[in-house]
């Protein structure tokens, strides 16, 4: 038969690894803004080495605790780190994907005493 092809592809190295958040913490301040840190952020292979690394790509803040789907509004981020300026007090729900789009466990972090209203806090 003429015009026929045939051909094989194996795929081997797929990133099917969550990455990871090491740790999110939140300010205790009395100005207008807080802050929180994200560091260890990861998108590690698998302990085997089987399923690749296929990097970073973004970091979803939110005060809701609804897990983001890959068309949420994500940030770019491809960092092991990331400072988050918040506005307002409370909880603040974070997650990161990596390129595959895995997306990694929650973290959350409370920022406190924006606008000189420190809450939750024995002084």
């Amino acid at each position: 038969m003429k015009g026929i092809l045939l051909s094989s592809l194996n795929i081997a190295n797929i990133d099917k690894e969550n990455p990871i958040i090491g740790n999110a913490t939140g300010s205790t301040t009395t100005g207008n803004t807080g802050l929180i840190t994200i560091s260890g952020i990861e998108d590690k292979a698998d302990t085997e080495g089987k399923y690749g690394v296929s990097g970073l790509s973004g970091i979803y803040i939110s005060k809701t605790n609804t897990a983001p789907t890959l068309s949420s509004q994500w940030t770019n981020n491809t960092a092991s780190s990331y400072t988050y300026t918040a506005t307002s007090n409370g909880t603040y729900y974070i997650w990161v994907k990596d390129v595959a789009g895995n997306i990694s466990e929650v973290k959350t972090a409370t920022v406190r005493g924006i606008g000189g209203k420190v809450t939750g806090v024995t002084l």
